[in-house]
């Protein structure tokens, strides 16, 4: 999740492509494969963040992993749209507003695209659509595609920061904004890539019937154009954890 706020203390700003964008970004979008490469659709509708163009941050990613990316609203998700791509890619955002833009159809059709061997791959609040529930009661189901009990990890403070997390047995920093935590039950401990400093899971790798699922509550895809506009240090480049999510 990124706030507005933040990236209007950019004052310098181009006009690319009808969004209105820092100019530290334009460095960082990166060309898209031809359209032989293999297919990753990239959310961009209600619910993912255009203040800190979650969805172009997040396509960069899978363009630098070699895929084709194509942006697709909620209007456009079928079963048969689905089928031409390799891989989903949910931005974050607020997971409340993109369930609520998403008609049941679809959202059953983006389930099933991974049971039957799609891959998933959520940032923050695509982490958070791929759990069990979206709400604080219980009553509105998510996915439901990873074995994991998604919190609140913010404890109070929804303020973009540096986040320290154990991956793979070494501690990073990355970019962190209202992002949740996972509860792995025992049986299900090797599918945790990385945990935040109490323990509890940030970064989950999961199978869901035929298909694989990446999940992170917190943003190793951050650009740096999202630490200078929230005055944050950058201190070690996460790019490679994003990139481990796409091709495990």
């Amino acid at each position: 999740m990124k706030l507005l706020w933040a990236l209007l203390a950019t004052t310098t700003f181009i006009v690319s492509s009808s969004v209105l964008l820092p100019a530290a970004f334009a460095g960082e979008v990166v060309a898209n494969p031809g359209s032989d490469a293999p297919l990753a659709l990239v959310y961009r509708g209600s619910g993912s963040c255009y203040d800190g163009n979650c969805p172009k941050v997040a396509a960069n990613l899978l363009r630098r992993a070699g895929y084709h990316t194509r942006y697709i609203g909620p209007d456009e998700i079928n079963a048969q749209v689905l089928a031409t791509a390799k891989v989903w890619v949910q931005p974050g955002g607020d997971s409340l507003r993109v369930r609520a833009a998403l008609s049941d159809r679809a959202f059953n059709d983006l389930k099933n695209f991974v049971y039957q061997g799609g891959s998933y791959i959520g940032f923050c609040a695509g982490a958070f659509l791929a759990g069990p529930w979206l709400d604080d009661n219980d009553t509105l189901p998510g996915l439901n595609i990873v074995p994991a009990y998604d919190f609140d990890h913010t404890h109070g403070d929804e303020h973009p920061r540096i986040e320290p997390i154990i991956w793979h047995g070494k501690t990073r920093h990355v970019y962190y904004q209202g992002g949740a935590a996972f509860r792995v039950a025992p049986q299900y401990s090797s599918i945790v890539q990385a945990t935040y400093e109490d323990g509890s899971a940030v970064i989950i790798y999961s199978k869901y019937g035929k298909g694989r699922v990446a999940v992170s509550c917190a943003h190793p895809e951050a650009p740096d154009s999202w630490f200078a506009a929230d005055h944050l240090e950058k201190v070690d480049n996460t790019l490679d954890i994003a990139l481990d999510m796409v091709n495990w």
